[in-house]
């Protein structure tokens, strides 16, 4: 868990008087959850799911225990979920850069994307589709998704020499900043005339990045204390009767990173 979402999850805790335990889980596997939960006394369970596929997620319901899963979501699995509300955030960026006047847009995720990023793409999509764009014309670019490997990535785009879309949307900040280290030290301007980043997280080196990258902020201190309040009602129940998907909105952070979208050559050769 991260540790602004646990902060979140801490002070919810202290204002209902109650301790937190956290267990690592070593291999997931029916033996090693329930090693690491039957060893707990705790009268419930937060699962952080932010790497956890479907099949991953159901080999916690062995757990006779209340449990809540945050930063995952599947909408047809009867579990209780607290996450970002990623769809809400992709239609936010889609709508910024659309009337920026980019038309010309690249994604730049993971080749094995993890459910989250497999969700904001899809979304991404799907805004820029209703806006007008065609889905084929979505560039895609698969990187590792963190700082290193988009840099390596992003510095091999570049390095064959084909135009870049205006607007590169990236998946994460560290996924980002790769890819701002890669376009500086190609002498590439940002945003200038040829491409636009934006992130998700907020993360602290997005607003000193060179230039301060435009970024998408969900409160992770809230969704910690949400999971612990919908946890808490579940421990009060004496019956689970329904599942809830709390998705927790955020705001586009607008930072230089990202502008209006450069004149097209042929428009500056047609003055």
């Amino acid at each position: 868990m991260s540790p602004i979402t646990f902060s979140g999850v801490q002070f919810e805790a202290g204002r209902n008087g109650i301790s937190v335990d956290i267990r690592f889980v070593q291999g997931l596997s029916p033996k090693s959850i329930g090693e690491a939960t039957e060893s707990s006394r705790a009268e419930g369970v937060i699962v952080l799911g932010t790497e956890l596929e479907r099949e991953d997620l159901l080999l916690f319901s062995g757990i006779g225990r209340p449990k809540v899963f945050v930063d995952a979501y599947y909408p047809d699995l009867v579990l209780d979920f607290v996450d970002i509300d990623n769809t809400r955030a992709a239609f936010d960026i889609a709508d910024y850069l659309w009337k920026e006047g980019h038309r010309d847009i690249g994604l730049v995720g993971a080749s094995e994307p993890e459910p989250n990023y497999r969700l904001r793409e899809g979304s991404f999509s799907e805004a820029l589709f209703e806006r007008g764009l065609r889905k084929a014309n979505l560039r895609r670019y698969a990187v590792e998704p963190n700082f290193e490997g988009a840099h390596e990535a992003m510095k091999a785009i570049i390095a064959r020499k084909t135009a870049l879309p205006t607007a590169l949307v990236c998946m994460n900040d560290l996924v980002a900043l790769g890819v701002l280290r890669a376009l500086r030290e190609a002498a590439i301007p940002v945003p200038g005339r040829v491409s636009v980043t934006l992130g998700f997280d907020n993360i602290g080196p997005a607003a000193v990045a060179d230039p301060p990258l435009t970024t998408y902020e969900v409160s992770k201190r809230e969704i910690g204390r949400r999971a612990l309040k919908l946890l808490l009602e579940r421990i009060e129940e004496k019956e689970f009767r329904h599942s809830e998907k709390v998705m927790i909105a955020g705001e586009l952070v607008v930072r230089e990173s990202s502008g209006p979208a450069p004149a097209l050559p042929s428009r500056e050769s047609a003055r």
